[in-house]
């Protein structure tokens, strides 16, 4: 298989000069190496909600971290190019802040579908990923979607009301049961 590259002398000038104006709004830190170091000193002020991206993951299917991760990858990413083209002056600022994102768990395909269902009804930029089937699941397998960037009370109270995905207690939450004599 081979790969295309694209060259920049290829590109119409209209979508190199937006991407020009793009970079304009787009806090230099963000594409620094130590970008995630700067973050931790920007206080967000309590006044202004914050625009945060939802990864909605299915938990009735076997799916290692390993493979979790690309497929929460691919629903941020186009996620966030939806948002682009809906809403740029939200897009960009999600990428100017702290670009939060909560994973939450979905119990059933079904779910999945009717979550994204009511996002794209809510008008919010979200995308459903279908995994291809080519290493891990033996057919195509609906697995994740991903909401924003967006404000949490944009979201459909279906999507409000899932809870976090959990896959391990954290070590504090260990001791703290063993303290107490449970597990």
């Amino acid at each position: 298989m081979t790969i295309a590259l694209i060259d920049s002398a290829a590109l119409p000038q209209d979508l190199l000069d937006a991407l020009d104006v793009i970079k304009r709004y787009i806090d230099p830190a963000v594409l620094s190496d130590g970008a995630i170091d700067g973050f931790k000193h920007r206080v967000p002020d309590p006044a202004v909600p914050e625009k945060k991206m939802w990864v909605l993951v299915r938990t009735d299917i076997k799916m290692p971290i390993e493979k979790g991760m690309p497929q929460a990858g691919h629903g941020v990413l186009v996620s966030w190019l939806r948002g682009l083209f809906q809403n740029p002056v939200v897009a960009l600022g999600y990428l100017n802040e702290a670009q939060p994102k909560i994973s939450v768990r979905i119990k059933k395909e079904s779910d999945l579908h009717k979550a994204y269902r009511l996002c794209q009804e809510a008008n919010l930029p979200s995308v459903i990923i279908k995994d291809a089937a080519r290493t891990w699941f033996p057919e195509p397998t609906y697995t994740v979607v991903c909401v924003g960037p967006c404000l949490r009370s944009d979201l459909p109270k279906f999507v409000k009301d899932l809870q976090l995905l959990v896959t391990e207690k954290p070590k504090a939450a260990e001791a703290e049961a063993d303290e107490k004599g449970g597990n």
